[in-house]
């Protein structure tokens, strides 16, 4: 983490394609905010998950295995699937793009939160509460990196910087399955959440 470096890049390669690498690493400039541009980044993906209907729809009353529901269910779970591949791909080749030029783990790549975000949210309930749950998941296992996080955040290049929030996205979107599926987060939301 830290600054990125001001390296001048070498003659003829301030190209385009460069300029968009450090569009798509820093979110359209969320890197550079001052603050905690991680947290910024995981929120900006929350509402972006919210406001297209992600979640599962848990208010409806019928389990989302249902003939009526189904589609729905599966419509959200390609898309924001889609979207998890798309975020990784991008991440890796916009990360590889300015390492050298902002150093292996700069603060201002934050694709990488965008994307951890997105894998704690895949198929959970679409609530307020579970949107606050996932982001507070998210942050803790990305910032504290327990169980093995820290140790993919050491892999080369690239792949050190987006795989420890792919880890951290899993344990996040794990934990909340687990509140789901057992009942907990209806008990502890009360709201009603079918479990299939």
């Amino acid at each position: 983490m830290g600054e990125p470096k001001t390296t001048k890049p070498p003659s003829g390669k301030g190209s385009t394609t460069l300029r968009l690498a450090k569009g798509v690493a820093s979110v359209g400039g969320i890197g550079f905010l001052p603050g905690g541009p991680g947290t910024y980044a995981s929120m900006l993906y929350a509402v972006v998950w919210w406001g297209f209907g992600l979640g599962v729809a848990y208010n409806l009353e019928l389990s989302f295995l249902n003939a009526t529901f189904a589609p729905i269910f599966r419509e959200a779970l390609l898309v924001s699937g889609t979207l998890i591949w798309m975020l990784l791909l991008v991440g890796l080749w916009s990360t590889a793009k300015v390492q050298p030029y902002w150093g292996k783990d700069p603060s201002t790549v934050v694709i990488d939160e965008v994307l951890g975000q997105a894998i704690a949210l895949f198929a959970i309930p679409w609530h307020p509460y579970t949107v606050i749950g996932a982001l507070i998941l998210f942050r803790f296992f990305d910032i504290a990196k327990p169980l093995g996080i820290r140790r993919m955040e050491k892999l080369p290049g690239a792949w050190g910087v987006m795989l420890d929030d792919v880890l951290a996205g899993i344990y996040a979107n794990i934990v909340l399955q687990i509140l789901w599926h057992s009942g907990l987060l209806g008990q502890l939301t009360g709201i009603r959440i079918l479990v299939p």
